[in-house]
């Protein structure tokens, strides 16, 4: 066991950053692992997004990024999110699980890059 011990140091000691690397990947998949349970188990939609999700099916419909078909009325704020939804609500003509699934992808994206 002794030796084993000894052999594993002078490893470490040879090879810094090989343990570092390791031990890096593991943690950053632990967090990433974590926080998708978390995400998965927290996802919500509050009203205000189906303002949104209205306007971005009557755009992919031909109608315009409008509320009501024939009234020219923004009903948009964030217009990067909203074409960016529409985007994949166009290949998926389903809104709420393509939503909570951009959202889900994105933030996991910005958590692994923060880490």
């Amino acid at each position: 066991m002794a030796k084993w011990l000894e052999f594993r140091e002078n490893i470490r000691n040879y090879f810094p950053s090989l343990d570092q690397s390791i031990s890096r990947k593991r943690l950053l998949f632990f967090f990433a692992a974590a926080y998708t349970v978390v995400l998965v188990r927290t996802a919500w939609m509050c009203d205000d997004a189906y303002i949104t999700l209205r306007t971005i099916d009557n755009f992919v419909q031909g109608y315009g990024l409008v509320w009501n078909v024939g009234e020219r009325v923004q009903a948009y704020t964030h217009p990067l999110w909203m074409f960016l939804i529409s985007a994949f609500y166009a290949l998926t003509r389903e809104s709420y699980y393509t939503t909570l699934v951009i959202s889900m992808l994105l933030s996991l994206s910005t958590a692994v890059l923060l880490l």
